[in-house]
């Protein structure tokens, strides 16, 4: 999960995304083209062991923002909404994150300070209690992926009201700004 997280060099406490041309690090976030049109849209960890199995997933873009929650294929996967689409859509999961990810994306040190902390420690009660269920019955492990997604969710929708609090400083470069200003207009992005 930290290998996905991973920004390269430069990672310390000051690391912006709007900085560098190519953003070809694990945790990749798209920048002014045309040589950063690549981004992170989904994280997948699988954990395969001989008491059983558990594959951790986002199921939103940019791991650094978001939370691996468990799901396992035998029990099924938690309603994550409607599955997205080109444009903003509050009903699907992806999106509701996406809020969140553009604006960390504005002033990365700061508002990441926000709530890096509660996402490292929610997702290591996930891990701790994922290894006491690994061989309990699928519906045991269902309903705990389940409260898993809605823990996560419910801490988007937190993680995002205090981020758009903030003011954003310093201002990411224009260029960035200016590629960030297109893809929100291109996706029908409620700005704020």
């Amino acid at each position: 999960m930290a290998a996905l997280r991973d920004h390269g060099d430069g990672q310390g406490q000051g690391w912006k995304p709007d900085r560098g041309l190519t953003g070809s690090e694990m945790c990749m976030h798209v920048g002014f083209g045309p040589v950063r049109i690549n981004q992170s849209v989904g994280s997948l960890v699988s954990h395969l062991t001989n008491a059983g199995y558990t594959h951790w997933v986002t199921a939103t873009s940019a791991p650094c923002t978001g939370l691996f929650k468990p799901v396992w294929i035998d029990s099924g996967y938690p309603d994550a909404g409607k599955t997205p689409a080109g444009t903003y859509d509050d009903v699907s999961l992806w999106w509701r994150h996406e809020r969140l990810h553009r604006l960390v994306l504005s002033d990365y040190p700061a508002r990441m300070r926000l709530f890096q902390a509660e996402r490292d420690q929610l997702e290591s009660d996930f891990l701790t209690r994922e290894s006491e269920l690994r061989t309990a019955s699928s519906g045991e492990r269902f309903d705990f992926s389940r409260r898993c997604f809605q823990q996560a969710s419910e801490a988007t929708t937190r993680w995002t009201q205090a981020v758009g609090s903030v003011p954003a400083k310093p201002a990411a470069s224009l260029l960035y700004r200016a590629a960030w200003k297109r893809f929100n207009q291109q996706a029908d992005f409620p700005i704020r």
